[in-house]
């Protein structure tokens, strides 16, 4: 996956997210016709493919491709939440609180 392809990727992936949320279908749920919806883990998992090696030469070239453009994605969402990090010195409230939050956020996972 070329770069541009990741960028892409990840703003779909931020457009599913925010549409996840604004409906409260963080989860599995079913839809109206009785089918599961997916998570937005398994939307991801699913448009990048396995990244799991199988132990398989004729497969575990393309896995480690799918890996590769997965810590890309990662990374991208990661700056992302640093971007919104910056606002935790804001004087507005909302602003503050989500730059808080995001900076909560990555000092937890650091420390992971």
């Amino acid at each position: 996956m070329e770069i541009e392809q990741i960028k892409q990727l990840a703003i779909d992936v931020n457009n599913v997210a925010a549409a996840a949320f604004k409906s409260g279908q963080e989860h599995n749920h079913k839809n109206e016709k009785g089918r599961q919806k997916m998570t937005i883990h398994e939307v991801v998992r699913k448009l990048i493919g396995p990244i799991e090696p199988a132990g398989d030469s004729s497969c575990d070239g393309k896995r480690f491709e799918n890996l590769k453009a997965m810590t890309k994605l990662v990374g991208l969402l990661i700056g992302d939440i640093g971007w919104v990090g910056r606002s935790s010195i804001s004087h507005e409230y909302s602003v503050k609180r989500a730059g808080e939050f995001a900076n909560k956020y990555l000092t937890d996972l650091k420390s992971e």
